[in-house]
């Protein structure tokens, strides 16, 4: 059985984690977005946008996968081959929190600690915009992609059903 499965949500929302989990689970390969966006050792600075298409477009061609992340544009992209949409629709207080327990997730490039503090702030103050902002990145977008994906497709909205969702991945499985 093949597993192809594409995970978006909101920053702090859980969904390196839950991807993670279930590739591991499954044994299969996971892929954030964020490593084919970002220039390795820069959040800051982007891979040219044909780079990405062209990696997003090598990646779905494998039998299975889990890829997780908050550019819906590049989520447009897999989605065609994903076999499982995983919306995480957690509440923005959750995901502030998980924001603040984890930290920005850039210890190897944010060494000085006062810079890692200042670049956690920005990323909470962006993860509280998903409901008003645009683009891609926000919920409105992943709504959209959420509702027109025509496979078999979850939406959880709290740690609970994240649970409950794991659970019945490892007996799928």
């Amino acid at each position: 059985m093949s597993h192809r499965v594409l995970i978006i949500g909101n920053s702090g929302a859980g969904k390196t984690w839950l991807g993670k989990a279930l590739a591991r689970t499954a044994q299969i390969p996971f892929y954030p977005m964020d490593t084919l966006f970002w220039q390795p050792g820069h959040f800051a600075q982007k891979h040219p946008k044909n780079e990405i298409e062209a990696a997003c477009a090598q990646l779905i061609q494998e039998s299975n996968w889990v890829i997780e992340g908050v550019f819906g544009w590049m989520a447009d992209l897999c989605a065609p081959r994903a076999t499982h949409l995983v919306w995480l629709d957690i509440p923005l207080a959750q995901c502030l929190e998980n924001l603040t327990q984890r930290g920005p997730q850039f210890d190897e490039v944010l060494t000085e600690i006062h810079v890692r503090e200042k670049a956690l702030e920005d990323l909470k103050t962006w993860a509280a915009a998903y409901e008003t902002r645009e683009g891609s990145t926000a919920r409105g977008y992943h709504l959209g992609l959420f509702e027109k994906f025509q496979g078999k497709k979850n939406r959880l909205t709290s740690r609970h059903e994240v649970a409950s969702f794991c659970q019945l991945w490892k007996k799928l499985d």
